[in-house]
């Protein structure tokens, strides 16, 4: 999360790639960052997640 932590109940799953928030809450929403990064280089990608109740 860009502005503040990543929440303690996401999980990662590395090997899809994916970043999976669990009972997701209003204050989860926010700008995220992915980096990935190897000896040939490397690229980051962002997006907003916006949560509506």
């Amino acid at each position: 999360k860009m502005s503040g932590n990543i929440p303690k109940k996401a999980r990662l799953r590395k090997s899809q790639a994916v970043l999976e928030i669990p009972n997701i809450q209003l204050e989860d929403s926010g700008s995220y960052e992915c980096k990935a990064e190897n000896t040939r280089g490397g690229t980051a990608f962002r997006g907003h997640l916006q949560v509506y109740s």
